[in-house]
């Protein structure tokens, strides 16, 4: 008998996406350190960074021009602009770090002469302003916040880092707390995550009211990103696939984002934060900041010694519209639809047991598939180019467990891109023994090899040549009844037939497998 848990992915009109990271360093005619970055759209922002330098592009950062506030040497840390015209600038001046002040300009940066000063520290990136003189300002040490720029009333809280989702649900993070507010900012809640140890969150962004993201400096957890999705109350460790501590995170719609950090690292997510992939910025210094105007498919990143990136985010030729997986009496069922291709040669088919994990290791390695990695078990061509709806189907024979898939789209041109994952949990006993047939079949070097016992045993899975040579022992132990499924490595074993022998419980079954190099 089948037991099964079904989760379903649908989301119409979902694209796949690729990027290109473009290096727009010299381009920018400074190599002052830019702690902050903020584009109103995909072709104009600003940088801000030490010594009093704020550069601006209109054309995507192709050129940049430079503009100075009133005072000089200071050290700008962060940038925010309400529209085309209205931005804010936030400074430590080195003689005095106690004073930082927050600069305005009115005119898109041609001048930054409205100014305010506070008492309190460093401020290293928190400001947010929902409308013209209607904003916050955060350190961490104190908050303040304004209604017309001139009267500031200070908040019993502090954080690294403020973002609003609308005018009036807004985020404080720091340290392993969240501070909500859901009246404009002038009462706040604490949600705190004292579960995560050692966590320092330098950097928030909302999705909505309830589903938020965080970022920051965890040295006792592997710098993991934390997502909740209740408003802060619970929190769920996310895999930082660069290990390095991030400092800014934003994203440009409802689940592509992009988080940076430590020695050029660049995480991306493309499924609202719930996994991230490392993005090869070409860059070892630190970068600081990200801006990823909404829905401009474009990204900007600041950093240390005058970095500026430009991430394009590109669709590849398939819109994925379904994904769904279903148990059935013989395995698992994946079925997935299109809705237009373009060049696209198919899809690989991959399972793992333990998704959470890092890929370390070669897609189909042993070792991978040892340690409950991505393990690629099948492979279903696409159409090419067409305008018409497509539907796909792969059947898994040898789930068992609680398993989960995903889809890797290769195009013609050797693009490819991974589609979001579906889960399932198979607990089966089969009724027959048996051997399945290997996967690929031919392979090089490696393959994988399902099989099915209907009772509890001494198992004995063995590789033998095509003269009767034993080449490999795979299994010889007790198993329990099920499927199961290992991988056989031919990389020292040259070109040829050979032949997989089962046995168990006085059962025999062979296979022929076929090792081409």
């Amino acid at each position: 008998m089948f037991k099964y848990m079904l989760i379903l992915f649908y989301a119409a009109n979902v694209a796949l996406h690729a990027q290109t990271v473009t290096d727009l360093t010299s381009k920018t005619g400074t190599t002052a350190d830019l702690y902050g970055i903020y584009f109103i759209n995909a072709s104009t922002g600003w940088a801000v960074g030490a010594n009093s330098k704020i550069i601006k592009t209109t054309n995507g950062g192709d050129t940049w021009t430079s503009q100075t506030p009133a005072v000089t040497a200071l050290v700008l840390r962060s940038v925010f602009f309400v529209n085309s015209n209205i931005g804010y600038t936030i400074n430590n001046i080195p003689t005095d770090p106690n004073w930082p002040t927050l600069w305005k300009t009115t005119d898109g940066g041609v001048s930054w002469n409205h100014k305010v000063a506070f008492s309190g520290g460093d401020f290293t990136g928190g400001i947010y302003f929902t409308s013209d003189n209607n904003g916050i300002v955060v350190n961490p040490k104190y908050a303040f916040y304004t209604s017309d720029f001139l009267n500031w009333p200070t908040q019993n809280f502090a954080g690294n880092e403020v973002w609003f989702v609308d005018a009036n649900n807004g985020f404080v993070c720091g340290g392993t707390s969240l501070l909500i507010t859901t009246d404009g900012k002038a009462h706040w809640t604490t949600k705190s995550a004292g579960t995560i140890s050692g966590c320092d969150f330098k950097s928030v962004y909302p999705l909505s009211a309830s589903t938020i993201i965080c970022v920051g400096s965890n040295p006792n957890n592997s710098e993991k990103f934390y997502k909740t999705t209740n408003g802060g109350t619970n929190w769920s460790p996310v895999t930082n696939p660069t290990n390095q501590a991030c400092w800014k995170v934003r994203f440009g719609s409802s689940t592509t984002g992009y988080a940076v950090g430590n020695s050029g690292a660049i995480a991306r997510t493309t499924d609202a934060g719930n996994s991230w992939t490392s993005v090869n910025s070409g860059k070892s210094t630190v970068l600081y900041s990200v801006s990823y105007p909404q829905n401009s498919g474009v990204a900007y990143v600041a950093g240390a010694s005058g970095v500026i990136l430009k991430i394009t985010d590109s669709a590849l030729p398939v819109e994925l519209t379904s994904l769904t997986a279903s148990v059935a009496k013989n395995g698992v069922t994946l079925n997935w639809n299109t809705a237009t291709e373009t060049n696209n040669y198919g899809f690989e088919v991959e399972k793992t047991s333990h998704p959470e994990q890092p890929r370390a290791t070669p897609l189909g390695s042993a070792e991978g598939a040892s340690k409950g990695e991505w393990t690629k078990i099948g492979f279903v061509e696409g159409n090419g180019t067409t305008n018409a709806p497509k539907s796909y189907s792969f059947n898994d024979k040898s789930a068992s467990g609680k398993t989960s898939y995903r889809l890797k789209q290769i195009d013609r041109d050797g693009k490819f891109e991974y589609s979001q994952t579906v889960e399932v949990t198979a607990a089966n006993t089969p009724k027959a023994f048996a051997l399945e047939q290997n996967y690929p079949n031919p392979f090089n070097p490696t393959t994988a090899i399902s099989y099915q016992l209907s009772t509890n045993g001494f198992t004995s899975l063995i590789v033998y040549d095509a003269i009767g040579k034993e080449v490999s022992t795979l299994v010889n132990e007790v198993k329990e009844a099920g499927t199961h499924s290992v991988q056989f490595d031919g990389a020292r074993l040259s070109s040829g037939i050979y032949f997989a022998k089962l046995t168990s419980d006085s059962k025999t079954q062979m296979r022929k497998l076929v090792l081409m190099k």
